[in-house]
């Protein structure tokens, strides 16, 4: 058996609680131990958090959870592309996130 971290961004309070209701629902039914739950402000901040969690050895898999909704700026487009970058990083062990 084995524990899952998951860390989600709460600036969409309402659809947060929906995604880590169906990813717990998820691990729970795959046999996982446990799961654990970090909230973080927004999309932005995951890859830190998930780096955080994967780095203390305790857990099997962290998901990191979050949502950005596309307005009239190029807000979007940032968070979503930096958010994605640094993601890709915190899952290569060569990533600017290693030790």
């Amino acid at each position: 058996m084995s524990r899952f971290a998951i860390v989600v961004g709460r600036f969409y309070e309402e659809l947060a609680d929906m995604l880590v209701a169906s990813a717990t629902e998820a691990f729970e039914e795959a046999g996982a131990e446990g799961v654990d739950v970090f909230g973080v402000p927004g999309a932005y901040e995951l890859p830190l958090a998930a780096h955080y969690c994967a780095q203390t050895g305790r857990y099997a898999g962290v998901a990191a959870l979050g949502a950005v909704i596309r307005g009239e700026t190029t807000h979007y487009d940032y968070v979503c592309g930096e958010c994605a970058r640094a993601q890709l990083h915190v899952h290569q062990p060569t990533g600017a996130h290693a030790k």
